[in-house]
């Protein structure tokens, strides 16, 4: 993985709700990447719409603008410990 920045869910939604500072932001990127978990959640919200087909089509087109990061054991265990790490400092109302 090169320079870049990891887009969330919120980030990608946005932007395609033409949010004036998430396409600023985008725009600025070189590299852009995003989880399997963003492109699953992408996925299901297609899924759960009216315009299915539709939104299957936007969210491909846009996800083949980015790398997905697929997530391994390693990745899981280090989010495991890094949320452990929030939620002891009480900075999580999660889990």
């Amino acid at each position: 993985m090169t320079n870049g920045s990891i887009l969330d869910t919120n980030v990608i939604t946005k932007m395609l709700d033409k949010d004036p500072v998430a396409i600023n932001m985008v725009k600025s990127i070189e590299n852009l990447y995003t989880s399997i978990i963003v492109t699953g959640e992408l996925y299901f919200a297609a899924a759960n719409s009216t315009r299915r087909e539709a939104n299957f089509n936007i969210f491909r087109e846009v996800l083949s603008c980015m790398e997905i990061i697929p997530i391994d054991d390693e990745a899981c265990m280090s989010y495991a410990e890094i949320k452990l790490e929030l939620k002891k400092k009480g900075k999580t109302n999660s889990g």
